[in-house]
């Protein structure tokens, strides 16, 4: 896959690979930025480094920068509390991180060392060596809702694994205009930016400040985007507003629903408002490389409580459910986009990664149920 991106962006420099802030940068601008983002990594042999996430161009470079020098990052969400960010960077020992100067003190301010990635020399030869797979490829923490947050850490093997079987369930071509509207600490961001690269399509970031469901609405109305991901949750911000009844979306080809459970209902009124999409519902634990279970909506969709299943697992994946005696349970999956376990949290990782056949499952802690076509049917947590 990785291979692939480089090979992807050699034949597509002219072309826009991303738009922010009302411009757009192409592939070469993308790549040259990147490549002296992993030049310096390399240089100064840093292993692993934080991103400030602020939502523009160079955030986005010094991802690619750093994945194209084979190390890892961890996306530093500059909406999160300042005790929250000072706990990630302890857990994982982090020194540095990428920021732009505007972002200078509040980098300090969590204890590192700001390096901004404006200032980084660019680099017009684009020459990578061979990735090691089995290293990280990033770190990302959970909510915490339930107690301390936990660290999630990516394989380069799981990623390269999750591009390779999506599009056997999804499809994107080169050119599409895709939306990304979630925060980098967000696992689906991630999945987004290096599927649209993959195939040399155009990644549209929406601001992140206000009410991120108008921010998409309005990023796909004014730009014609054609590829669209969402929340559900957004459906419920935009029907409030009339703005899915007074501004049609026809020019929408593909939406993926993720992030939550999702209702029949807010399908239908996507549906009605675009016309021409194909929706799909996609689901899958942060553990499990963002997404494990997709399911193309139709008419021969089974719906149980108001809900859409989540359908069967993509490609590498495989799965049983822990039934009880009503013939629901828990998922428990398996597949190369598993993760090994949690940072710094063995006790963790013990409960939920279990070796069963000679494969290590993951147990999803979602209570399901299977329908007569075979589709998963997520019914709580």
């Amino acid at each position: 896959m990785f291979l692939r991106l480089l090979e992807e962006a050699k034949t597509n420099k002219g072309k826009n690979a991303l738009h922010c802030d009302g411009k757009h940068y192409t592939y070469k601008e993308l790549y040259d930025c990147a490549f002296g983002v992993k030049n310096f990594l390399e240089s100064e042999k840093i292993e692993k480094i934080g991103i400030y996430t602020d939502n523009n161009f160079y955030t986005y470079a010094a991802i690619l920068g750093t994945v194209l020098a084979n190390k890892t990052f961890v996306p530093l969400n500059h909406k999160f509390p300042k005790e929250r960010l000072i706990k990630i960077s302890a857990s994982l020992s982090l020194e540095f991180a990428f920021s732009c100067n505007e972002s200078f003190s509040n980098v300090k301010e969590i204890g590192l060392k700001p390096i901004n990635i404006r200032e980084i020399k660019i680099e017009e030869e684009w020459v990578v060596k061979n990735l090691n797979l089995d290293k990280t490829v990033y770190v990302l923490f959970t909510s915490g809702s339930t107690g301390e947050p936990k660290g999630i850490p990516i394989k380069y093997k799981n990623l390269n694994a999750l591009i390779d079987n999506i599009f056997n369930s999804l499809s994107m071509s080169k050119g599409d205009k895709v939306l990304q509207t979630f925060e980098l600490s967000f696992d689906v961001s991630i999945a987004l930016t290096f599927m649209t690269w993959f195939k040399g399509a155009t990644l549209y970031l929406a601001p992140l400040d206000g009410i991120i469901a108008v921010n998409a609405f309005k990023t796909i109305l004014d730009n014609k985007l054609n590829w669209v991901c969402i929340a559900p949750s957004a459906i419920t911000y935009l029907k409030k507003l009339k703005l899915l009844r007074d501004y049609p979306l026809p020019f929408v080809t593909s939406t993926i629903f993720t992030g939550e459970a999702l209702p029949v209902s807010f399908a239908n009124d996507w549906k009605e408002c675009t016309m021409n999409s194909t929706i799909y519902n996609a689901y899958g634990p942060t553990e499990n490389t963002v997404w494990s279970f997709v399911h193309e909506v139709g008419d021969e969709t089974i719906t149980q409580n108001g809900l859409v299943p989540i359908g069967k697992p993509i490609s590498g994946f495989d799965y049983y459910i822990n039934k009880g005696l009503d013939e629901t349970g828990e998922l428990i999956v398996t597949g190369v986009q598993v993760f090994d376990g949690y940072v710094n949290n063995e006790s963790k990782s013990k409960e939920v990664l279990v070796k069963m056949d000679e494969k290590i499952y993951y147990k999803a802690g979602d209570i399901v149920t299977k329908q007569n076509n075979g589709d998963i049917m997520y019914l709580n947590r």
